[in-house]
């Protein structure tokens, strides 16, 4: 996954579910996610649902979805998060159902050799998760300028970036690996690094690695041979209001580095 922004709330009707439960490696242990599209009278976007919650979503009726991230990869979409809570509603009575965007299809290729690995790392506050600019060598605690909290070093969250030249069926592509993506990678291979140089130097000497990728986005890699993967007068949470609203705006955009 990109940086999410939110917390959101919509109220919204289920009008179909993603084929399939997928199981993700999440800080070292599996946690299921399911897909499901919704609609208001403003028209639809994906959620991704995770772990529990899935139980308590049924095609057919209307929730609020409260705590919700945004996200964007090619398409706008939200996902629930730990503090979200799924209620039941009255029925919309208006649905927009026309059809949903939704990401392209990805494939599955074998990469025959990385020619060139950049990856870029930023901290960011354990308490309101806002980007940390600068963190001295040798520093053993950190204040947050947005928050005020001190903090310990090691335990910020560090979040990565990284851009790949591979080679793959005689044809040399760039690619970009989200931080999600390469956490997932991380942990499923029990891979540990101190930082950047150690990352690139890894990628440029992996030999057997599997990727899956939507246009030029990496979604999910693995070693070969192991298991891979409010604008416009729109009402206050309806999904074009949040769609048009300041979190999508400000979501940023892959641009070639």
């Amino acid at each position: 996954m990109a940086p999410g922004f939110g917390p959101v709330t919509i109220t919204a009707k289920v009008i179909r579910r993603a084929s399939g439960v997928k199981l993700h490696s999440v800080r070292g242990r599996m946690v299921a996610k399911q897909s499901v599209y919704v609609a208001d009278s403003t028209g639809g976007i994906e959620v991704a649902v995770w772990s529990d919650l899935i139980e308590q979503v049924d095609v057919g009726s209307t929730y609020t979805f409260s705590d919700l991230t945004v996200r964007r990869f090619h398409v706008t979409s939200v996902t629930t998060t730990v503090q979200t809570v799924v209620m039941c509603c009255d029925e919309v009575l208006s649905v927009n159902e026309a059809p949903i965007e939704e990401e392209a299809a990805s494939k599955t290729m074998d990469v025959d050799e990385v020619l060139q690995f950049r990856c870029n790392s930023v901290s960011s506050c354990g308490s309101c998760h806002k980007m940390i600019s600068e963190v001295g060598e040798n520093v053993c605690f950190v204040k947050c300028t947005v928050c005020g909290m001190r903090q310990k070093v090691k335990n910020l969250a560090v979040k990565y970036s990284c851009i790949m030249n591979a080679k793959m069926a005689n044809e040399v592509k760039k690619l970009v690996i989200h931080n999600p993506v390469l956490t997932d990678f991380f942990d499923k291979e029990g891979l540990e690094f101190t930082d950047n140089d150690s990352i690139e130097e890894y990628f440029l000497v992996c030999s057997k690695l599997r990727i899956t990728v939507i246009e030029n986005e990496v979604t999910d890699m693995c070693i070969k041979g192991e298991s891979g993967p409010v604008t416009g007068g729109e009402p206050s949470g309806s999904v074009v209001a949040l769609m048009q609203s300041k979190f999508c705006s400000d979501l940023p955009v892959t641009k070639d580095m």
